[in-house]
Order: C-alpha cells, then sequence, then structure tokens
C-alpha cells in the first residue's frame, strides 16, 4: 500500500533561499593529490586513483545557497509517502529530498534506521542546509546533494509484480542530468532502482551515495565483506591501511573518539552489501546489485566535544548515530565519467536482519562477514536485487502527485525552441509546463516566450527570492533581450560566471549597477574583484572593498546574509574597525545573530577591546550555520583568552598553550565543535 499523508514534528524554518550569488566559494576538496602519497601504486588499483579528483566544480550557481534556516522548532507538517506491507513501514518526506525518514520492521515494532525527531537544517551540505537521519540520496557532485533540503518530483504507479511503486525524481542542472529513485516493498524487504540518465547531449561527471544514519550504541558492530579500508583523510600520506593494520575494535563506531571515515575495499569476488548488528544480534542490512560498488562508514566520534555536540546540535536530543553509505565507486573523493546518452542503473534492498550474536560479535571477523553473507543469499535478496524489474515497471499510467522545481521543464522548452530533435531531458520521467508556475523560476519562462524577464525591483529584503540560470541557451536568450534592464545583466553575470567566462561575467556585472545600482551585483562584483588581487595589486582591493560597501549602504539594513558576506570580505581586505563600524552602525538587531556576534568578538579581540570580547563569547552565541569541520568558536576562544592570560599575567602569549588555555577557561560545550 501507498500512501500520502503529513508527518507532524518540531520543525526549523528553512528560510528564503540566499540571493547572493555563489561566487566566491572554491569547492576543490581538501584531498591530497594522489602524486603527493608515496608510491601510489602500491595501494591503489588503477581503477580506484583514476577518477580522483575529476569533474571538479568552481561554484555553486545556478543553485541558490539554503543558508535562511534557524534553530527555533514549531510543530509543522511535513508532506509524506508511506509505504507499507505486513513487513515494513517506509516513511519518505517528500518536499526533503525523498529522504527515506523512516524504516519500521513491523513484527518486530523496531525502528531500523536512525529516525531524527525534528527537522533541524545545519551547515554541511552544497547549498548549506543538510539534516541528519534516515537514507539520503545524493546525487551529482561530491557533497551532500543540491535537492536535501528541497521538494522532487512525486510520482506513483501499479507495477508487474502486482504492488505499487513511489516514484521520486528531478533534474540536476550542474551535470545535466536526470535521477530518479523508486521505491516498493517486496515481502520483508524494501527495494530502490536509482536511475541516472544523461540525455543532455554532452559527457559529464556523476557521483552518487545513498547515506544512511543508524543509532550508534556502545555494542553494534558494522559487518562488510572487507578487511581493507581507505582513510579520508588518507591516514599517515597512505590512501589504504592494509588488513593487518585494522584495529580490532574499528568495526565498532562506539569506540572511535573523534570523527572518522572508513571507505571499504569490498572483496571483489564477494556480493555487495553492508549490515549493522547490536550487541543481541539484532539489525539492518543494505544489499544491491554489484555495479554499486563502494561502501563507507562515518562517525562523529564519542568521546571528543566536537562529535558529541554535532550530534545534539542535530537532533536537539543527546542520541548518537553511525552512517552506512553505500555509493557508486570507491570514495567520496571520486567522479565517475558518463557519456553523453548514457543511462546508469542499479537496485538497492534494505530489510531488517537478525543473527547469533557469537557469531557477530566474534574475533573471526571474516567469520562474521562471510555469516551475514550467507544468509543474504539464503533469503534470497541477493537474486532479488538483480532479478527485480517486475517491480519497477509500471501496468498502468503514472500519476504525478507533486511537483519538484521548474528548471527540468525550461531546459526542455529551451531545447525545444533551439530545434533539438531529441529534446526530452529523460525516457523514464517528464516535466510538465506546469511545474515552472507560481515559483522565482517562471522568470524564464517568460524569457523563453516573450523575450525578456520580467520587471524587478533592486531592492534587497529577507523577502526577495530569486532563481538564477546556466546554460548556453539561456545564455543566448539572455544576450538577445533588446534594453536590458539591471536584471537581466544581472542573471548573464551569473550564467557567464557559471560557465567560467569570468571577464564577460565581470563586465555584465558591471553594466548591471549601471543600468541601476543593486546590492547584489555590487556585492558580487566585489568578490570577482578580490579574486583579481593577486594579478592587479592593491589597486583591485580598494575597488573590490568599495563595491562592497556600496552593496551595503544599498541593502544591508534589509538583508543580514549581505551584513554577514560583507564581514567576511572585510575579513580578507579590509580591517577590524571596518568590521567594527559595520556590526555597530546596523543596530543591536543584527548584533544579536550569532555569525555576527562571533564576527564582531574576532574583531573586538584583534583591537584590544577584550571585556567586550569575552561578554559576547561566555554569551555563548548561537551560530546556526557552523560548518561541518568549522573551528571558529574554539579559535576565538583561543585567541582572546590568550591575550587575557598574557595580559593579566605579564606573559608572553606565544609561551601560552592550548591545552593551558583550556584548563584555564574551559570553552562552553555549546560552542565548541572540534571534531578531533
Amino acid at each position: 500500500m501507498l500512501k500520502f499523508t503529513e508527518m507532524r514534528i518540531p520543525a526549523a524554518n528553512l528560510g528564503t533561499p540566499n540571493v547572493l550569488p555563489d561566487v566566491k566559494a572554491d569547492y576543490t576538496y581538501p584531498v591530497p593529490s594522489l602524486n603527493a602519497v608515496p608510491d601510489p601504486a602500491a595501494n591503489l588499483r588503477p581503477d580506484e586513483s583514476a577518477w580522483v579528483h575529476k569533474g571538479r566544480i568552481h561554484c555553486m550557481l545556478p543553485y541558490t545557497m539554503q543558508d535562511g534556516y534557524d534553530r527555533n522548532l514549531t510543530e509543522k507538517g511535513l508532506k509524506t509517502a508511506v509505504l507499507e506491507n505486513e513487513y515494513l513501514r517506509a516513511e519518505f518526506s517528500t518536499e526533503l529530498g525523498g529522504r527515506l525518514w523512516s524504516l519500521i520492521s513491523k513484527p518486530e515494532d523496531r525502528e531500523l534506521l536512525f529516525r531524527n525527531n525534528v527537522f533541524q537544517p545545519a551547515n554541511l551540505a552544497l547549498r548549506n542546509a543538510w539534516f541528519s537521519g534516515g537514507i539520503e540520496w545524493n546525487i551529482g557532485i561530491i557533497g551532500h546533494h543540491p535537492f536535501t533540503c528541497s521538494p522532487l518530483f512525486i510520482a506513483r504507479y501499479k507495477n508487474a509484480a502486482g504492488g505499487e511503486t513511489l516514484k521520486m525524481y528531478e533534474y540536476e542542472r550542474k551535470r545535466g542530468i536526470v535521477y530518479t529513485v523508486q521505491a516498493t516493498l517486496a515481502k520483508d524487504n524494501l527495494l530502490v532502482r536509482v536511475t541516472i540518465e544523461n540525455l543532455s547531449g554532452k559527457d559529464t561527471y556523476v557521483y552518487w551515495w545513498s547515506n544512511g544514519a543508524y543509532l550508534e550504541t556502545p555494542d553494534s558492530r558494522v559487518i562488510v565483506p572487507a578487511t581493507t579500508y581507505y582513510n579520508y583523510p588518507w591516514e599517515n600520506g597512505k590512501p589504504m591501511v592494509k588488513a593487518p593494520d585494522v584495529p580490532k575494535d574499528a568495526y565498532y563506531p562506539a569506540n572511535h573518539d573523534h570523527a572518522y571515515d572508513y571507505f571499504y575495499r569490498m572483496e571483489e569476488d564477494r556480493h555487495r552489501f553492508m549490515s549493522y548488528y547490536n550487541g543481541e544480534g539484532k539489525g539492518f542490512v543494505q544489499f544491491s546489485t554489484a555495479n554499486e560498488l563502494g561502501r563507507k562508514l562515518f562517525v562523529w566520534g564519542t568521546q571528543k566535544p566536537g562529535g558529541r555536540n554535532w550530534n545534539r546540535w542535530l537532533s536537539h536530543d543527546d542520541r548518537c548515530y553511525a552512517e552506512l553509505q553505500a555509493g557508486l565507486l570507491h570514495s567520496q573523493s571520486e567522479q565517475r565519467p558518463m557519456k553523453a546518452g548514457e543511462i546508469i542503473e542499479w537496485t538497492e534492498g534494505y530489510a531488517a536482519s537478525s543473527g547469533d550474536p557469537a557469531v557477530l560479535h566474534g574475533e573471526d571477523y571474516g567469520a562474521a562477514n562471510r555469516y551475514v553473507e550467507d544468509q543474504i543469499v539464503e533469503d534470497g535478496r541477493i537474486e532479488l536485487v538483480c532479478t527485480s524489474d517486475a517491480y519497477f515497471t509500471p501496468v498502468e499510467s503514472e500519476e504525478i502527485i507533486s511537483y519538484g522545481s521548474g528548471w527540468g521543464a525550461l531546459e526542455e522548452l529551451a531545447r525545444k525552441k533551439a530545434g533539438v530533435k531529441d529534446w526530452r531531458l529523460s525516457n523514464l520521467s517528464v516535466f510538465p509546463v506546469e511545474s515552472v508556475y507560481g515559483k522565482p523560476e517562471e522568470d524564464f519562462l517568460t524569457l523563453l516566450e516573450t523575450g525578456k524577464l520580467p520587471t524587478r525591483s533592486a531592492e534587497l529584503t529577507e523577502d526577495t527570492v530569486l532563481e538564477y540560470c546556466a546554460g548556453g541557451r539561456f545564455i543566448t536568450a539572455l544576450e538577445q533581450v533588446k534594453d536590458k534592464d539591471w536584471y537581466t545583466w544581472l542573471q548573464l553575470g551569473c550564467a557567464y560566471y557559471e560557465a567560467k567566462s569570468f571577464d564577460a561575467a565581470r563586465m555584465a556585472f558591471e553594466k548591471s549597477v549601471k543600468a541601476a545600482e543593486n546590492p547584489i551585483a555590487f556585492r558580487t562584483l566585489a568578490w570577482i574583484y578580490a579574486s583579481d588581487i593577486p594579478h592587479r595589486g592593491e589597486e583591485w582591493k580598494k575597488y573590490g572593498v568599495a563595491f562592497m560597501k556600496r552593496a551595503v549602504e544599498l541593502g544591508g539594513r534589509g538583508y543580514v546574509r549581505l551584513i554577514i558576506d560583507a564581514i567576511r570580505y572585510m575579513q580578507e581586505f579590509g580591517t577590524d574597525a571596518d568590521i567594527i563600524d559595520l556590526i555597530e552602525s546596523c543596530g543591536d538587531t543584527y548584533k544579536a545573530n550569532g555569525r555576527v556576534a562571533l564576527f564582531y568578538a574576532r574583531s573586538l579581540t584583534r583591537t584590544g577591546r577584550l571585556g567586550d570580547a569575552a561578554a559576547i563569547m561566555n554569551s555563548k552565541p548561537e551560530v546556526s550555520d557552523v560548518r561541518e569541520g568549522e573551528i571558529s568558536t574554539s579559535a576565538i576562544w583561543l585567541e582572546l583568552y590568550r591575550k587575557i592570560i598574557a595580559r593579566d599575567e605579564n606573559r608572553d602569549g606565544a609561551d601560552i598553550t592550548d591545552a593551558e588555555i583550556f584548563e584555564k577557561y574551559p570553552i562552553p560545550q555549546e560552542i565548541d565543535f572540534r571534531m578531533s
């Protein structure tokens, strides 16, 4: 049975997307080059190293960033699709990336996943907002995918196996691909088929990981057919740790005191699975067709304050979780080339599992994973995923329940108007033009139909919502607009930037502010000028600072994210006095923002106002969008109290250790996000 309902839970406000274009980030991932690894051939096979670092991106445009959320929870209804039979109940959040929120084994009345009891975004994804729990479907680019906090297209159909199938899909614009996730129940198995289609006419890169979260208990063990793993970041300069070096307790997530990644090298003659069992032998198993190559374990760490704090930060409770993940490739430093016209497809299965605790937790790890594999085969699970076509074959027309973004329909319309013979993006999924209506992207339907964009106000407020386009066909349509206004030039600048035509982008933004002074283009120019400072010198820096200050004058009082962006800019290219003047001119409302308060404390520290800085830090400023791996709060704490100890004890700050500072002035746990 498949039904659509609402899940009532405490939820934070996601807020409006950030209209400031992503032109300053560098998505070059902090992983070492294989050339820096001693004798990589000794550790990595050619197929494991071939696609490391491939497919990098330089920005997230045309996507907007989702950083307008808070940490104030109120009860809300989240749209949910529920698949249910006598064995399983699977709940999917259709407006949050299709996340499998919950999977319950009904005979045992047992939740198989880490079910988050709240919706709380945090800064862990490509577009910032991400939330923990359940199983997330990650498409396109290294990192949590662009739609993790966005609605997908949702459809249903009767399948040839006699049941119903839930279908979720979207058009991913960075790669020009369509991905479809179909889910159904086969007795006590949840089957998920993933299809990725590249009908864009261009070669591209693709990335996929299915990221599952599971309750971490002291006695829970990961069982996977591997005794060799990659460590990330690569341990001791080596990308691979061999079996003799694997600690016996490494398969127990609770034994790790800090955040850790294991990318397992699956033994080639084995079936693809990953499982997780508690001390009583009750657990969960994920299994797949052979072309889903990778398996990974991630832990936050249970002993260090940062890991424990991250668990609380993401769920508002004290439960810990571990992530068991499955992907197309061996590690998350790889992206796979995908030819024009290519279609990639595989099937995953999820099920409750149980077994003899003495074997599952025995000293012989090889015996444990062989035991689980034999059980999976005997239960027919591997055969099921390999012969599952009937479960994903419609016997009647599908019914579209709700729409995702309008960009798939817009791209198809642009292709059709350009005379592309095969203009559809997918053989499997449809993108009705109705999906565009009433959304910010409807501006581009107007562009394609009338030859111009609608008129937009240049005023920037917290309620301003914009979308950006990308791709040659939209660039051509924008270039052909007669009498371009500030908004058309802004859109052209963003499209050029995404296409790496940086000089053309700069000139378009300059024309935007000439057509009408507007804070978005001035701010974006500041970052573009900043990128050229190494080549053009201090004069270019002065221009950039002037552009950012003008952006704030035009729109900063109405858009806190512009204030934050300006502060970040001044940290790199301005002065602490500039930052203090900016913050103090904004009033108490903005100073109450956790991120602004943190920046304020740092600049106060550096200008000698130590008492004012200490008052802020001891108030434990709540930075809603603290980034995974970010240690700014602890770094500012150390900088501040090193100066205070040096002042009070008449000492040289260089002689004061971090350990001494933390002993004399313990950092409040609430603002300690150190992961190691």
